[in-house]
């Protein structure tokens, strides 16, 4: 699967158009379709990740997202072996 989303990018520039390929279980993401030949500029496995969805825009955010959501490494607990 594969198409434009919306990243943020930073306060100056806020929200620019990405195209992302979500395959194997992996989504990576490319400044647009033709630099899918380049290597991509991010991945992250799905399988680690915490997905949080917002269908609500607050006033912090912007505006002009109707619908976003955020990927977040999983926090991996250590186990140490029993002494």
């Amino acid at each position: 699967m594969e198409g434009v989303l919306y990243k943020w990018t930073n306060y100056m520039t806020g929200w620019q158009p990405r195209w992302f390929v979500l395959e194997n279980g992996v989504i990576s993401y490319y400044d647009s379709e033709d630099d899918v030949g380049k290597g991509s500029k991010g991945s992250i496995k799905m399988s680690v990740c915490d997905i949080k969805g917002k269908t609500a825009v607050t006033p912090n955010t912007c505006s002009s997202a109707a619908f976003s959501f955020s990927l977040k490494i999983q926090k991996h607990q250590t186990h140490s072996a029993p002494t």
